[in-house]
């Protein structure tokens, strides 16, 4: 087998679980939680998401994780799911943003309230706006392999999406 020789490990607890959790995690403990993550020897983290607080409360306080992270000894990514996301975690100061896109109508609808036009529709400003900031994008595809509210999702959707992010110069 030929297999890589180094793989790139991506630690998305602090914004996957904290935005799973029933009760808001304040951000001094988010922010010790982090700390603890990169003193074990991570060095790649998605650390929030900058979406809209009455969808997900648990993440209302992205711009302060940003900005109250140690800058040096670990790659931070802010998860962002339009325009108006990817402005606020570029004013913040990450290091890299991810931007999702669901590749099925009705996840998107109910993930983010936006058909998948609408949200392709701000990739252009998003990944300009981030190379003006010298900053990475990567492109995520939510339920690529199959979406709890219509089972399959036919390859060309997800396609479509991975020429969008590459097409427009995502570094994944």
């Amino acid at each position: 087998m030929n297999l890589p020789s180094k793989i790139k490990i991506r630690e998305v607890a602090p914004r996957d679980g904290f935005q799973s959790w029933p009760e808001f995690v304040p951000t001094n403990q988010k922010l010790e939680i982090i700390q603890a993550m990169i003193k074990a020897g991570v060095t790649d983290i998605e650390a929030t998401s900058f979406v809209n607080p009455k969808a997900i409360p648990q993440m209302g306080d992205a711009t302060e994780v940003i900005k109250g992270l140690p800058k040096q000894g670990c790659n931070y990514c802010a998860l962002v799911p339009n325009l108006k996301g990817a402005q606020m975690a570029l004013e913040a100061g990450t290091d890299e943003i991810a931007v999702f896109i669901s590749a099925s109508e009705p996840h998107n609808m109910a993930n983010v309230r936006r058909n998948i036009a609408d949200s392709m529709a701000d990739l252009n400003a998003i990944f300009s706006l981030a190379k003006d900031k010298d900053v990475h994008v990567i492109g995520a595809i939510a339920v690529a392999f199959g979406c709890p509210y219509q089972g399959d999702v036919p390859v060309d959707a997800v396609f479509k999406l991975a020429d969008a992010y590459l097409s427009r110069g995502a570094s994944a």
